[in-house]
C-alpha cells in the first residue's frame, strides 16, 4: 500500500472493497499498518487483530560464542531490493563517515551502487544469511516503509540489537531491543550508544515465537467461527451472496 507509492490508490480501493465484502476478520502485520490502512480509506472490520510476523527458529537463532574483547564491532545490513526507499542514503552515509577503526560493516543483498568501505555480499539463501547475522553484533535497518520487516525480525531473533529508522512499523517491531534514528545526523550516535551497551540491549529483545504467532492466528479464527456457530455473527460470505 504505502510501499507501492503513487499510482496505487486504485488497487488500494479494490483491496479495501474486497475486504469489506468477503472478509470476516482482518489481520494486520503491525499497528502502523492498521492505522495507515484507515488513513487510506479502509473501513473497520467486524473483527480485527494485529499479529506480527515471526522467523523460523531452526534457521535464525543466537550465536553461543560471545564476542571477544578488543574485536571490532561488526555491523550488518540486508536488502534484497535496491529500491531507494530501502535506505541507501543512510548506508552510503555510513560508508563515507563510519569510524572503520572501531567498526566494520557488511551489506548482504542488492545495492543501488558499490560501497567503498562496507563489505558487500550478493544475495544468499536464508541459512547463509542467518550465519552472517550470528557473526555480527548490530543490525542496521534504514528502510523507510515496512509493514513488518522480516529482515528486522530475523536479525532480532539472531540476538542482534538493531539501530532502525524511526518510520513506519520499525520502532514497533524493535521495541526496546535497540535504538531508532531520524536521519544522517544522529545515526552514528545511536550506533555508538548500542555498541556501548550490547549486553543490555540483547536482554531487552522481546519477540513472539513462531508457535506464539500460530496460536494467535488460530485463536482469532476460532473466535470468529464460534461466534458464527452461536449465531452471534453472520459470515460475510453469506451476507455477500444474500445481497448479490
Amino acid at each position: 500500500m504505502a510501499y507501492r507509492g503513487k499510482g496505487s490508490e486504485k488497487l488500494d480501493r479494490q483491496i479495501f472493497r474486497i475486504n469489506a465484502m468477503v472478509a470476516d476478520g482482518t489481520v494486520f502485520q503491525s499497528e502502523w499498518s492498521r492505522q495507515e490502512s484507515y488513513r487510506k480509506g479502509m473501513k473497520i472490520n467486524s473483527f480485527e487483530v494485529v499479529i506480527h510476523n515471526a522467523s523460523d527458529p531452526e534457521i535464525f537463532f543466537p550465536q553461543q560464542q560471545k564476542k571477544l574483547a578488543g574485536d571490532k564491532i561488526k555491523l550488518i545490513a540486508t536488502s534484497w531490493s535496491n529500491n531507494p526507499g530501502k535506505g541507501f542514503d543512510i548506508y552510503h552515509h555510513l560508508d563515507e563517515n563510519l569510524d572503520f577503526g572501531r567498526y566494520e560493516m557488511t551489506f548482504i543483498g542488492r545495492a543501488d551502487r558499490q560501497f567503498k568501505n562496507i563489505k558487500m555480499i550478493n544475495p544468499v539463501p536464508s541459512r547463509k544469511v542467518a550465519e552472517y547475522l550470528r557473526n555480527h553484533d548490530i543490525f542496521i535497518f534504514a528502510s523507510k516503509l515496512e509493514a513488518c520487516s522480516n529482515s528486522l525480525l530475523e536479525a532480532l531473533r539472531s540476538d542482534l540489537p538493531a539501530v532502525v529508522r524511526n518510520t513506519s512499523s520499525n520502532p514497533e517491531i524493535l521495541g526496546k531491543g535497540g535504538e531508532v534514528f531520524t536521519n544522517e545526523g544522529d545515526i552514528k550516535t545511536k550506533i555508538d550508544l548500542v555498541a556501548s551497551n550490547l549486553k543490555n540491549y540483547r536482554k531487552k529483545i522481546k519477540l513472539s515465537t513462531l508457535n506464539d504467532i500460530g496460536e494467535m492466528y488460530y485463536s482469532f479464527c476460532n473466535m470468529i467461527c464460534e461466534k458464527a456457530l452461536r449465531r452471534q455473527y453472520k459470515p460475510s460470505s453469506l451476507k455477500f451472496f444474500e445481497n448479490s
